[in-house]
């Protein structure tokens, strides 16, 4: 990159079938830098690229408000192990990049060590030490839901994407539940009944109501 040069200056250098040429910005640690050398056009550059991202993330969260937040921050998790592991692989062996001389610099932090470490994540087998873990642990939770669930699966109810987690939360916060009352005041089953006409239960609620659904 040429800073502060005339037109004759950024012309490409050639050497034979080699031919390299000049570029507009300079992304280092983080920072953008331009031909200019001028610092509001350095700011102007680096707000454009945050916008531009915080666009990107809102969208996205707007075109999944409906999903749980745990759901949401696995997206993200993802999003972001692919964009270090392809960094990472991109310039395995480029001394004077930029990221790879903060990988080395901050290799002994937390940070450090997190991004060096995703790029051999592998959730199969992180998935496997979890399982053993709980099933070896001596804790009385997890025994007892290991008595009650020993593959550790994840219920259908809770991986349906048409219920409205937030207002499926509120409901069951909610202190007016039938199902609730009724069992205070010993009323039958089939009279306690939800806002929407049918008999409210747990499995009602959670999966079937169509108060919480799409």
């Amino acid at each position: 990159m040429v800073i502060n040069k005339t037109d004759v200056d950024h012309q490409p250098i050639i050497d034979g079938s080699l031919e390299i040429n000049n570029c507009d910005t300079y992304n280092y640690l983080g920072s953008i830098f331009s031909q200019s050398s001028k610092f509001n056009t350095s700011i102007k550059a680096q707000c454009h690229a945050e916008l531009t991202h915080a666009v990107k993330f809102k969208s996205s969260i707007r075109k999944n408000s409906d999903l749980p937040f745990a759901v949401e921050m696995k997206m993200i998790k993802t999003t972001q192990k692919k964009c270090l592991k392809k960094l990472a692989q991109e310039r395995e062996g480029m001394v004077n990049d930029s990221f790879m001389h903060a990988l080395s610099r901050y290799d002994g932090t937390p940070c450090g060590q997190y991004v060096t470490t995703i790029g051999t994540y592998n959730p199969g087998e992180e998935k496997r030490i979890l399982h053993n873990r709980i099933h070896r642990s001596e804790r009385t939770k997890y025994r007892t839901y290991v008595k009650i669930n020993p593959d550790l699966t994840l219920h259908a109810m809770n991986t349906d994407r048409a219920v409205k987690e937030h207002e499926r939360i509120a409901v069951v916060k909610s202190h007016n539940l039938a199902m609730k009352k009724g069992r205070w005041t010993r009323r039958p089953r089939e009279e306690r009944l939800c806002q929407c006409g049918e008999i409210q239960d747990e499995i009602h609620i959670i999966s079937r109501c169509t108060m919480t659904r799409k």
